[in-house]
């Protein structure tokens, strides 16, 4: 299938997607979307023309996932600064900057994450409760973990508690992502880039109701076999956890065996229930060849696939996984490679699952119910494939180079290859309401799938300077109906100091693609400074609720004074006369007019450059004697 032929076929996927209602649409909430970790997101709509939408500057290098909860983005960074981001727009709605000092990576004995270190697993939410899980690495009053629960709706801190495992904290690390099942958060440890010290592969497992007692899996003490794969942990529809180590200290000469390049599956109380090794697990340890730089992924069937540095693929049983053996199925999943071959996390989308080769990625062709997989395509050559998903009809691969890619799912060909000029190892997208958001760094790139269904045109309204209570001018934008099928308005409001009337009609009202009304809004300050509203849609197309942006001004001066000639001050507009001059007795002239928004005094210059506070009897420097004029008011910076 060439590219414009796939193009036509995501425009026809584009137009029956496009009046989806919004309440089937996917809340992006845990790494790669689910408990299995598919990355494969099938409400949005087709890619047929991906444009930029936004971009938002963080502090704080971002390898996390974004996360999106209605139309709020979740971004956490390395600074332990955590963003709610609005999903149309990149506007801060809030931030959490107050968890603690990360860890300046130069204090460390090992690691490449620069130049601090704070959160880097993928956070996950719970959106019964409207609660982020983060954890943060902290710098005092001792490198330690701090698990953190964030109200996703204002950013505020709900509780914390300290969840490092066992062993010294500098030696550990915290990659992988969260995982949110049976009441408890379970977080992955494994080591640092190096391999520096001694540590122990540890899943910890935390109430997610708040602080209480923690559970944990570990190896051995001081036996390594890190748990450090960016997709983290898998949950199967039991609740049992499943994760893969990396090598342990023993090499080829563990006795007894020590569960370095192992797939764990455990229970909910992170109790051991099952494994399995290869068979070939002394060389792959000797040679820190990790068959955990991939997490699992579940697959239908009751199969796991899993992938590691040595490029082989092996689907497993989740039941009876047989121990050290020979898998039911194993292979070359990244062909040519045998070391460093794949990291970060894979994508499946029935019957291919996407493997982030480490020069390419690559599609697997597999059969879940007799187990095996065959090479499907391979994609452009990168410098380093980055954990793909699926959104849109596309799958999207970020190589870290600075290049956003999107390819054809069944052959792999180039769709869309977009600059992003930098992103960070096994930095991975994730999408919601018609948008794809990229970490590129220290910035996250928001693109519009497909052109929205509902425009609106303008997309924002701004009022000028109003006086409190004043109401101003109407203003209008129009809404329009972009798409190829009937769209529904089901309601409209607004929120702010700001009233609407609408040519809707009465709703809900139905409209024709092409057609649509119009929103009269008008702007009522009840307070002074900056003000903002919005009016919101709701409506049957993908990505709603739509949005208008509203914003108003009101600077409401204070009462302002009149200037005497000689720098007394008295009430603007008062029926008194003015009192005598605080120099010249007797002499009741207004000079000016003091317009201070503050209302108070600031200072007066006399004829000849001598400078008093104003309204005081002060000693005027004379340079002629009896000339002891006032002449003008100075304006100060903070007045």
């Amino acid at each position: 299938m060439n590219i414009p032929s796939f193009r036509r076929l995501l425009l026809a996927l584009a137009m029956a997607l496009a009046l989806t209602p919004a309440s089937v649409l996917a809340d992006w909430t845990t790494y790669h979307l689910d408990q299995s970790r598919t990355g494969n997101d099938t409400t949005e709509p087709a890619a047929t023309n991906v444009s930029s939408a936004w971009n938002a500057n963080v502090s704080g290098q971002i390898y996390a996932e974004p996360l999106i909860v209605g139309n709020t983005v979740l971004v956490a960074t390395e600074q332990n600064n955590v963003y709610g981001l609005d999903a149309a727009t990149g506007a801060v709605l809030w931030s959490n900057t107050s968890l603690g000092t990360p860890v300046t990576q130069s204090t460390l004995p090992c690691g490449n994450i620069n130049p601090v270190v704070g959160i880097t697993g993928t956070p996950v939410v719970d959106t019964a409760t409207s609660l982020m899980y983060v954890v943060a690495t902290l710098a005092q009053p001792n490198v330690h973990y701090e698990l953190y629960a964030i109200n996703i709706n204002n950013g505020a801190t709900a509780w914390h508690e300290t969840v490092s495992p066992s062993g010294n904290p500098i030696y550990q690390g915290q990659r992988s992502a969260l995982a949110l099942a049976n009441g408890r958060v379970y977080i992955p440890f494994g080591g640092r880039s190096g391999d520096c010290g001694t540590y122990s592969g540890t899943v910890v497992g935390a109430l997610a109701s708040g602080p209480g007692s923690l559970v944990s899996y570990a190896l051995p003490a001081g036996h390594e076999g890190g748990i450090w794969a960016p997709s983290g942990s898998a949950v199967d529809g039991s609740g049992n956890v499943y994760v893969t180590t990396g090598n342990t200290t023993c090499g080829s000469t563990c006795n007894p065996f020590d569960f370095g390049e192992t797939v764990l599956k455990l229970s909910p109380t992170l109790g051991l229930v099952d494994w399995w090794a290869p068979t070939n697990w002394p060389s792959l340890n000797a040679g820190d060849t990790d068959v955990g730089s991939v997490g699992p992924a579940l697959l239908p069937n009751n199969r796991i696939f899993q992938v590691g540095k040595g490029g082989t693929g092996y689907i497993l049983n989740t039941t009876g996984m047989g121990h050290i053996s020979n898998a039911p199925f194993s292979g070359s999943a990244c062909p040519g490679m045998t070391a460093d071959a794949a990291f970060g996390g894979t994508a499946w989308a029935a019957p291919y699952i996407y493997v982030p080769c480490r020069t390419k990625l690559v599609a697997l062709n597999v059969n879940t119910t007799t187990p095996s997989f065959t090479v499907a395509w391979q994609g452009p050559a990168v410098s380093y494939s980055g954990p793909p998903i699926l959104a849109g009809g596309v799958v999207w691969t970020i190589d870290p180079a600075g290049t956003l890619y999107g390819l054809n799912p069944t052959t792999g060909a180039i769709v869309y290859n977009i600059g992003i000029t930098f992103a960070n190892h096994f930095a991975t997208p994730a999408a919601a309401g018609g948008r794809l958001f990229v970490p590129a760094g220290q910035v996250l790139r928001a693109y519009n799938l497909a052109p929205p269904p509902v425009t609106l045109n303008p997309s924002s309204l701004t009022f000028g300077n109003r006086p409190q209570g004043s109401t101003s001018p109407a203003q209008s934008s129009t809404i329009t109906n972009s798409s190829g099928a009937p769209l529904t308005i089901n309601s409209i409001s607004i929120s702010g100091d700001f009233a609407q009337t609408n040519t809707c009609g009465t709703l809900p009202a139905t409209f024709a693609p092409g057609s649509g009304c119009s929103v009269s809004v008008t702007f009522t300050p009840t307070a002074s400074g900056t003000r903002t509203g919005s009016v919101t849609i709701d409506d049957s197309a993908t990505g709603s609720p739509h949005q208008l942006r509203l914003t108003g001004y009101s600077f409401a001066f204070k009462a302002a004074h009149t200037l005497d000639g000689w720098g007394g001050p008295h009430a603007d507009g008062g029926t008194p006369p003015l009192t005598d001059s605080a120099y010249w007795p007797g002499w009741k002239i207004a000079r000016s007019a003091a317009l201070l928004p503050d209302a108070s005094a600031g200072y007066v210059l006399d004829g000849y450059g001598g400078v008093h506070t104003a309204g005081t009897i002060a000693n005027v420097p004379t340079a002629y004697f009896g000339f002891d004029i006032a002449r003008d008011i100075v304006f100060l910076p903070t007045a």
